[in-house]
């Protein structure tokens, strides 16, 4: 480890982490239930909650490795948050995001009521395809986009002026 380590780092790092951890826990939990009920032979709610495994897994270890103050932690964790942003829902389809840890999110809708606040400590990940969805609805992650942010601000170590100008490479 290379320099000290910034608390806001670690709490990035945390939210990672934990909430990877649990994600891992929720999707064995769910796989479990899936085959208790089906049986243990390929099924798209295994093989998707499989993929949601994967991808809780590989937030703890970019968590790991941002704690470690690696460099490609904080790309990957730009990544990761990034895709935390977005809600949406539009007649036959929701997507509530995935998110690891916290979630603070801020939706607008056509329906009743028009501004909606939701927040939670937990790991999920959530869309569901079906005709009984007909509402409009449109929002966003406020703590992913305020980790975001606060990541875009962070410094690497061992990568001040070198990359490209968004802090992706």
């Amino acid at each position: 480890m290379k320099g000290r380590i910034s608390a806001g780092i670690k709490f990035v790092s945390l939210l990672l982490i934990l909430g990877g951890v649990f994600g891992i826990l929720i999707g064995l939990w769910t796989d479990y239930q899936v085959v208790k009920q089906s049986g243990f032979r390929p099924s798209l709610p295994l093989i998707t909650t499989g993929l949601c495994i994967l991808l809780f897994g590989w937030c703890v270890h970019v968590g790991l490795s941002l704690w470690r103050n690696k460099p490609e932690a904080y790309r990957w964790a730009k990544i990761i948050f990034a895709a935390q942003i977005p809600v949406f829902t539009f007649p036959g389809f929701y997507f509530s995001g995935f998110y690891t840890g916290l979630v603070l999110h801020l939706m607008l809708s056509r329906e009743s009521p028009k501004l909606r606040f939701y927040f939670g400590l937990q790991s999920s990940m959530r869309f569901v395809i079906s005709e009984q969805i007909q509402n409009v609805l449109v929002g966003v992650n406020l703590v992913a986009i305020f980790v975001l942010i606060y990541l875009f601000s962070a410094t690497a170590p061992d990568h001040a002026g070198s990359g490209d100008r968004f802090g992706l490479i």
